[in-house]
């Protein structure tokens, strides 16, 4: 039943792709973006369809300084690492892969005056921004942190001190937010989607067991409770990746596919529906850092 769901799954994916370019975050969407583009290419690797005019459009939108800018942009942005993320796992495209490794070594938040009155983090830890000349925030932060131990670089100088700023930005009982766990001396709650995204960026870091274990907890039992598309698919990928359980998040994210065979008509959480099916089966997570 599960390979039946995930071939109809990839064959919305085929159906939605965009011709010449990659995928929009919504089926009737007229233009791709990186995040659903990288996440259908790795969906469908196992499949016949052709991803050379795909990667062709990717190639296009990274300069070459290694910056990848949205279409009609010319603002670097996140979705860098997963592009790196993505060329690694597929093996494509090594100089474009090269070029925007080099690019995320080098690109750095902007540094901001602590202000010890609003929030409770160390503004001085430099982790990655959504867009440049801003602020370090958890999301981009563990994409980039991802992306580079993808590609081997896990013992580098940035990663290392983005570990650190992601265990800084922890919520007060465990997980993770957007980034602040205490504003105005208000606590402020962790989210199913940045604490999967954390774990994933720390999952090899043996001094964080702490943290690791109350972030699986919150996901085992938030993601139930507020169960979308998104955070179940980073739910089931995250759980799988410390060797969790997944039957029960697999179980309910079945239940969200559509006739069509997609979630929510959308490409980007189709993708990702798939490649958490396909990991709570036994095949390949591809976001779990390999060990030598």
């Amino acid at each position: 039943m599960m390979e039946i769901r995930i071939k109809q799954a990839q064959d919305f994916l085929i159906n939605a792709h965009l011709p010449g370019k990659g995928w929009a975050y919504h089926q009737h969407g007229t233009q791709a973006y990186p995040e659903p583009t990288c996440c259908g290419l790795l969906a469908l690797q196992k499949t016949s369809f052709p991803v050379e005019p795909v990667l062709g459009w990717l190639e296009g939108l990274v300069n070459t300084e290694g910056q990848l800018l949205l279409p009609q942009d010319d603002m670097p942005n996140w979705a860098s690492a997963m592009l790196v993320i993505a060329l690694t796992r597929l093996d494509q495209l090594s100089e474009t892969r090269k070029t925007s490794i080099n690019w995320l070594l080098e690109w750095k938040s902007k540094q901001v005056e602590p202000d010890p009155d609003l929030v409770k983090v160390n503004s001085n830890l430099l982790g990655w921004p959504w867009i440049s000349d801003t602020f370090s925030w958890v999301q981009p932060t563990s994409w980039a942190v991802l992306a580079l131990k993808v590609a081997g670089l896990g013992a580098h100088p940035r990663v290392k001190e983005a570990e650190t700023l992601i265990l800084d930005r922890t919520c007060v009982e465990g997980g993770w937010n957007f980034g602040s766990p205490v504003i105005l001396n208000q606590i402020i709650d962790p989210a199913a989607v940045d604490t999967a995204l954390a774990l994933f960026a720390l999952q090899d870091v043996s001094t964080a067991s702490r943290e690791i274990e109350a972030g699986l907890d919150f996901i085992e039992q938030s993601v139930p409770r507020f169960p979308s598309s998104l955070s179940l698919a980073l739910g089931i990928l995250c759980l799988n990746m410390f060797d969790r359980p997944t039957n029960k998040l697999a179980e309910i994210i079945a239940t969200r596919q559509a006739e069509d065979g997609s979630w929510g008509q959308s490409p980007w959480w189709t993708a990702l529906s798939i490649l958490a099916l396909q990991a709570a089966s036994g095949e390949t997570n591809v976001f779990k850092i390999q060990k030598n």
